[in-house]
């Protein structure tokens, strides 16, 4: 895939873009993509050590606080990050997700606490997307997808757990109106992105063109 052109790379505001999903949509994927094709610094969730990821898989209710704070003090450290002035940024994670499986994995007083620190911490993160990318894709896709990758510790993920994430991000998605967020939804249901230039160009377009709100850019033509 060749290298931006001016066309999608402005030194006077460069695109800063954070992709988002559930769990084994292909965000990671198609974050490779586009970093590469606008010579972006690209920021991978990968690179966030979390010790207790695994152990929350196998006991949820035990290790979610643990494993939700250490994934919010890892995303708040990478964003801190110095990036080169002027060049593009994409990530495949961003602090947008937090709140969301916050909500789905926490409850009670360990919701309410997580609340507090997120409150306390969020205003400090460095990372300021000017678009999200949200990767929508049915619930058997997501699942096959994630069976694919073969990463064990994925094997506990049940449909009821996806199913609450997505309605997690469809309350976000009904709150962006009342923010200046620009939120682009793509349909990934059978579509891999990465592998197609041309989709990719179509959704860098869609990126910049972007109003405030939700708006949705179709890749199949």
């Amino acid at each position: 895939m060749a290298t931006a052109t001016g066309r999608f790379v402005k030194a006077d505001q460069p695109l800063i873009i954070a992709v988002e999903g559930v769990i084994g949509v292909g965000k990671t994927t198609l974050v490779k993509a586009l970093a590469e094709r606008l010579g972006a610094v690209r920021l991978s969730e990968d690179d966030i050590a979390n010790p207790f990821l695994e152990r929350f898989y196998k006991h949820g209710a035990r290790w979610a606080l643990a494993c939700q704070t250490c994934f919010l003090e890892g995303r708040l450290r990478q964003f801190a990050n110095k990036v080169p002035v002027g060049v593009p940024v994409v990530s495949d994670h961003s602090l947008h997700k937090e709140p969301i499986f916050a909500e789905v994995n926490l409850d009670g007083d360990e919701l309410a606490l997580y609340r507090r620190l997120f409150e306390i911490l969020e205003p400090s993160c460095a990372f300021k997307p000017s678009v999200v990318v949200y990767l929508s894709a049915s619930i058997n896709e997501v699942r096959q997808r994630i069976r694919s990758r073969n990463r064990a510790y994925e094997g506990a993920i049940d449909v009821t757990y996806l199913d609450r994430l997505v309605q997690g991000y469809q309350a976000w998605f009904d709150r962006i109106g009342e923010t200046r967020q620009r939120v682009v939804v793509v349909d990934a249901d059978g579509v891999n992105v990465a592998q197609d230039p041309e989709a990719v160009d179509r959704l860098l377009e869609a990126c910049l063109q972007a109003p405030h709100g939700v708006s949705f850019c179709n890749l199949v033509i």
